[in-house]
């Protein structure tokens, strides 16, 4: 009978010991899920922040971009408009030497022609 007893404590005794394993087994899992869950928030911010970093940096570029084209544009323009106003001034100075030869000439014909009226 003592030996039936001493069987059924040291039964209940590794029962309690398999029973404080086992709590600690579970403690120590629910600290490996927290920690994981720990570094993956902390990762998952990291990334977040990471994409939050490269969109304000994509959109500075695009900015930046934005800015050159406009920049590349107005001077393009201005170009354009200087390359319009010197083609219209040489036009007015060809006309304008034009008419001058016309006069020129004229004149030329009229004088010639006072010569001849005088030669006579």
């Amino acid at each position: 009978r003592e030996e039936y007893y001493q069987d059924l404590r040291n039964y209940e005794l590794k029962i309690e010991q398999d029973r404080k394993e086992h709590e600690e087994d579970l403690r120590s899992y629910e600290r490996k899920i927290e920690q994981d869950r720990k570094a993956y928030e902390e990762d998952r911010r990291n990334y977040e922040f990471k994409i939050e970093q490269d969109r304000k940096e994509h959109e500075e570029d695009l900015r930046n971009y934005e800015r050159k084209i406009a920049r590349v544009t107005k001077e393009k323009e201005r170009a354009v408009r200087d390359y319009e106003k010197a083609a219209i001034e040489y036009e007015c100075g060809r006309k304008a030497q034009a008419d001058e030869i016309a006069r020129l000439r004229a004149e030329i014909e009229r004088l010639k022609g006072n010569s001849e009226n005088m030669d006579k």
